[in-house]
């Protein structure tokens, strides 16, 4: 399937997408979601999941925060 026939799949599905790399700094500049920032969000849900299948109380999830300082607080608490 080419891009063009999968983005019409998506979109005849109502497939709803959702970047969960998009973080800010505090400036509010995106952060691109590439690379170590996708790394740190990916560590950020495998963590989150962790904690749900385990019955520990769950964070946050990334693609709401939107702020890397957020994240690590999440995390330290």
């Amino acid at each position: 399937m080419d891009k063009k026939e999968l983005l019409r799949s998506i979109l005849t599905k109502n497939i709803k997408l959702i970047d969960y790399e998009n973080i800010r700094a505090a400036n509010g500049s995106r952060y691109l979601g590439f690379g170590r920032f996708a790394g740190i969000v990916g560590c950020y849900n495998t963590l989150n999941l962790f904690l749900l299948q385990n019955n520990f109380q769950s964070l946050t999830r990334a693609y709401k925060i939107n702020d890397y300082e957020r994240i690590i607080k999440n995390i330290s608490e």
